[in-house]
């Protein structure tokens, strides 16, 4: 590949100092009887420099891509270790994370539990208390049922005593 780049940029250059002689040699004909050897002169004089600095081009192209290539390499590597990192950064991250999100799921469950014991305790504090409630209406209830039969009783002697009875 390097030589037909050569090849295609010597071609170019010959045919430039062609065109550029050739320019000349017919602005010089009318003065010069000796024209064709002096255009051929310049054609080899301008396709040859031109052949060097094409093949100097090539080498100068050719160090440039190889130093590109070593520095795409470099900066690949640099790239690679760089993503490495941050792979571990995140993992890192998730590992933290999941450790938050355990840590939050073991509390709320011990707040769970607490609440479910608090819960219970109310209830059973509430079983206690409905349990007296019902107990002071039972007693409430007989008080008044026998102080109900006591009036009754009052009432009823009230009653003989004014009727002249017993």
């Amino acid at each position: 590949m390097d030589i037909g780049i050569s090849v295609v940029i010597a071609h170019v250059g010959l045919t430039g100092g062609i065109a550029s002689v050739t320019i000349e040699g017919i602005v010089r004909h009318r003065r010069d009887a000796n024209v064709w050897t002096h255009f051929i002169d310049k054609i080899v004089d301008i396709g040859g420099v031109i052949g060097i600095i094409a093949v100097i081009f090539v080498f100068v192209i050719r160090y440039l891509f190889k130093r590109w290539d070593g520095l795409a390499l470099e900066h690949r590597d640099v790239l690679a270790k760089q993503a490495e990192k941050c792979v571990e950064c995140v993992r890192e991250h998730e590992k933290a994370y999941d450790g938050m999100v355990d840590a939050f799921g073991e509390r709320l469950r011990s707040v769970y539990q607490d609440m479910r014991i608090e819960m219970m305790a109310l209830r059973a504090e509430n079983m206690k208390i409905q349990e007296a409630t019902t107990q002071a209406i039972i007693k409430t209830g007989d008080s008044l049922n026998n102080l109900t039969n006591l009036v009754n009783r009052l009432v009823g002697m009230l009653d003989r005593r004014q009727n002249g009875g017993s």
